[in-house]
């Protein structure tokens, strides 16, 4: 019996030894990767053998590993894709804490303030902002983190920067609010608007030098879209006109100055080059009629100029009044008509005195001729008796 109670304890020890064994090995290869694991080790496995639970837990840890692997692959793809993009965009970003402090800039941030990244880091968000908005900034952020309406947090504004040599610039900023393990943190993106503003500054310069050229102008110019709609009409098309400037912005130019009889033409014309995008009067100089606010008609030359702005189309009409020009025109034609006239009389008089004068002329001349016939008969007949009697006398004188 002790025999054979001895054999069992035996037995019992050696089989306990055993799954002692097989329980640590398995146990210690668990504790082994988990180890890998946390220091980092990718493509962790653990060999499988068996089908007890032990087998099935180092299974279903195999396959745990392999999923971690797979999405921090992903996540780690993610987000140095995300670095990529951030790092080669041409706004710049900043992250800062609830303290204000910077903890990630991008490059653009690097070159836009002139600061080096470890310059950057850890520091307060002001140093980015002009000297007297500092003190302003962390009172912003402890009011709306107790509970303050935001000024600015999911909005954009129009803002000064300041370099880190100390000039300042425009930027627009946005910032928007992130929460990341339970932490918020603030991402400000920054645009620089140097070269836009400065754009707009030089736009305004020309836009102002074109308006006052244009009321300076001594011709009217009235400017429309491409459905006839009036989008400008300086001073000289007021003066001409007698429309004020209001009476006729978005009005359609037939209803204003084109007369009834010239509307359909001028309808037409807009209607083809709509369709066409040609004129029959564009950049040429025409002559036409127009009547005022008053009803009265007179003549006008203009030159029409289209204009492409973007997507639309709009035509400026260089409008001069020609009225004194064609009465200029009309009296130098009833001159011209009356020095013709008095051409053509003076002709008829010469004409008519020459033809006049002339028959009486006719009967002197005749009379003068045939007394000069007479007095030369007389001299040659007094000539041959001269010449005869001394002839007569020298012959004598030989004798």
């Amino acid at each position: 019996f002790f025999s054979i109670a001895a054999l069992e304890m035996l037995l019992v020890a050696l089989f306990s030894c055993l799954l002692g064994v097989y329980l640590t090995r398995n146990l210690s290869q668990l504790q082994k990767a988990s180890k890998l694991i946390l220091n980092g080790q990718k493509g962790v496995q653990i060999p499988v053998s068996g089908h007890d639970e032990i087998a099935q837990t180092t299974v279903a840890f195999n396959q745990m590993v392999l999923n971690v692997d797979a999405r921090t692959s992903a996540l780690t793809g993610a987000n140095i894709r995300l670095n990529t993009i951030l790092e080669s965009a041409a706004d710049g970003f900043v992250i800062i804490d609830v303290d204000g402090e910077i903890t990630e800039v991008n490059q653009s941030i690097i070159r836009l303030f002139g600061y080096s990244r470890d310059e950057l880091i850890g520091q307060n968000v002001a140093k980015l902002m002009p000297m007297h908005e500092r003190q302003m900034h962390d009172g912003y952020m402890k009011r709306y983190l107790d509970g303050g309406k935001p000024r600015i947090i999911g909005t954009g504004r129009e803002l000064k920067a300041q370099h880190k040599e100390g000039h300042q610039f425009p930027v627009e900023l946005s910032i928007s609010k992130m929460e990341i393990d339970d932490e918020i943190f603030f991402l400000g993106l920054l645009k620089d608007l140097t070269a836009i503003k400065q754009n707009q500054e030089a736009a305004a310069r020309t836009q102002s030098i074109l308006l006052a050229t244009l009321e300076a102008s001594q011709d009217a110019l009235i400017t429309i879209d491409i459905t006839g709609s009036v989008q400008e009409f300086n001073t000289a098309a007021v003066k001409l006109f007698g429309f004020t400037r209001e009476e006729v912005m978005g009005k359609y130019l037939e209803d204003l100055i084109i007369p009834q009889a010239f509307q359909q033409a001028h309808k037409k014309g807009m209607d083809h080059y709509r369709k066409t995008a040609q004129g029959a009067v564009l950049h040429k100089r025409v002559e036409v009629p127009a009547h005022n606010k008053a009803g009265e008609e007179f003549p006008i030359e203009l030159r029409v100029i289209p204009i492409q702005l973007g997507d639309d189309i709009l035509f400026t009409a260089f409008v001069r009044n020609i009225s004194e020009q064609k009465s200029r025109e009309e009296e130098l034609r009833l001159a011209k008509e009356q020095a013709e006239a008095g051409s053509k009389a003076k002709s008829r008089f010469l004409a008519t005195m020459s033809h006049e004068i002339r028959s009486p002329l006719n009967a002197v001349l005749g009379s003068v001729e045939l007394l000069l016939d007479s007095a030369l008969q007389k001299e040659q007949r007094l000539y041959a008796t001269t010449a005869k009697e001394a002839g007569d006398a020298l012959l004598h004188t030989i004798n």
